[in-house]
C-alpha cells in the first residue's frame, strides 16, 4: 500500500515538473530536489516559496508584459534620483521634524499664501502639536475665504459676459480649488462640483483642442457618478485625440469604474493595435486595471 502511494506521488511529481518546466524553466532543479528528496513535505515548501515569490506579471497579456519588462529594465536617471533625495516635502517634514520646525515651515507657507499647498495644510491640521494644527486650520479657513470671494466676483462678471473664455477659464480654476478645500460640507461640495462640470462643458464647446479640459471634465463627471456624460466626453476625447495616451486611459478608467470589464478589454485591445506610446504611469494603470478585472 505504501509503495503504491509513493509510486503515485513520484509519478504525479514527475508530471508536475515536466509541466512547470514547459511553462517556467526557472527553479526546475529546486522543484526536483524538493519533490524527490522531501516526499510530501516538498509540496508545501514549493507552495510557500512560489506564493511568496509570485510573479508580478501574472495574469497580464503578453504585449503588456513586454512593455512592463522594458520599463523595469530602463535605467534610472541619476539626476532625478539625486533631486528626489535632496527634496523634503512639507508633508514629510510635518511628520518627521520637531514642533519648532513644523511651525516654522507652516509660517513660511502662510507667508507665500500658496493655495497650491492646501494638501500640506490638511496634513498639518492633523498634527499632534496644537499650535501647528491651529495655524493650519486658520490658513485653510483664510484660503477658503479668499477663494470664495474671488469666485463671487467672477460670477458677477460672468453675468455680464457669460461667454467670455477668459472669465470661464478663471471661474473653472477657482471652482476646482474650492471643491478641494477642507471644511466644505457634502452638499456644498456637490453643488460646486456640478457648477464646475457645467463650466467645463461650456469651455469644451469652444476649446475642443485642449486635452486638459477633457481630462478635467471626464474626471469631474466620474466623481459625480454621471457615467453617461463621462462616456460622451470620453468618446469625444478619443475622436479628437486618437493618438493620445490620456484619451485611451480615460475611457478605460470609465469602463473600470462601471465594472464593464468586457468593454475595458476591448479598449485595451484597440490600444495594443494602435501606435500610442504609453508612459510608465499608463503601463502601471493598465496593470492595476487588469488585476482588478481578474479578481
Amino acid at each position: 500500500m505504501l509503495y503504491s502511494i509513493l509510486f503515485l506521488y513520484y509519478l504525479l511529481s514527475f508530471i508536475y515538473i515536466l509541466v512547470m518546466y514547459v511553462r517556467t524553466p526557472k527553479n526546475t532543479i529546486m522543484r526536483f530536489i524538493l519533490l524527490f528528496f522531501c516526499p510530501f513535505i516538498g509540496i508545501f515548501i514549493i507552495y510557500f516559496l512560489e506564493q511568496r515569490n509570485s510573479p508580478k506579471y501574472e495574469n497580464l497579456p503578453d504585449w503588456l508584459i513586454v512593455k512592463l519588462k522594458e520599463l523595469d529594465e530602463k535605467p534610472l536617471n541619476v539626476g532625478d534620483v539625486e533631486k528626489e533625495r535632496n527634496v523634503v516635502s512639507i508633508q514629510e517634514a510635518m511628520v518627521i521634524n520637531n514642533h519648532k520646525t513644523r511651525r516654522k515651515m507652516l509660517l513660511d507657507l502662510l507667508k507665500r499664501e500658496s493655495i497650491q499647498q492646501v494638501d500640506a495644510l490638511e496634513i498639518a491640521l492633523q498634527n499632534d502639536d496644537s499650535e501647528t494644527s491651529h495655524y493650519a486650520a486658520s490658513a485653510i479657513l483664510e484660503t477658503k475665504r479668499k477663494i470664495f470671494n474671488h469666485m463671487q466676483k467672477l460670477e458677477r462678471d460672468l453675468q455680464d459676459n457669460p461667454n467670455d473664455i477668459e472669465l470661464l477659464t478663471s471661474y473653472a480654476d477657482v471652482l476646482e480649488q474650492y471643491i478641494k478645500i477642507e471644511f466644505l460640507d457634502k452638499n456644498t461640495r456637490l453643488k460646486y462640483t456640478h457648477y464646475y462640470s457645467q463650466t467645463l462643458e461650456k469651455l469644451l464647446k469652444v476649446q475642443t483642442k485642449d486635452e486638459t479640459l477633457y481630462l478635467k471634465k471626464i474626471n469631474c463627471d466620474l466623481s459625480l457618478q454621471e457615467y453617461s456624460k463621462a462616456g460622451y466626453y470620453a468618446n469625444q476625447f478619443i475622436e479628437r485625440f486618437p493618438t493620445s495616451e490620456h484619451a485611451h486611459l480615460t475611457l478605460m478608467k470609465l469602463y473600470y469604474m462601471m465594472k464593464d470589464y468586457e468593454a475595458l478589454k476591448n479598449s485595451m485591445d484597440r490600444l495594443q493595435a494602435s501606435s500610442v506610446a504609453l508612459s510608465p504611469t499608463g503601463l502601471n494603470l493598465l496593470r492595476f486595471w487588469l488585476r482588478g478585472e481578474n479578481r
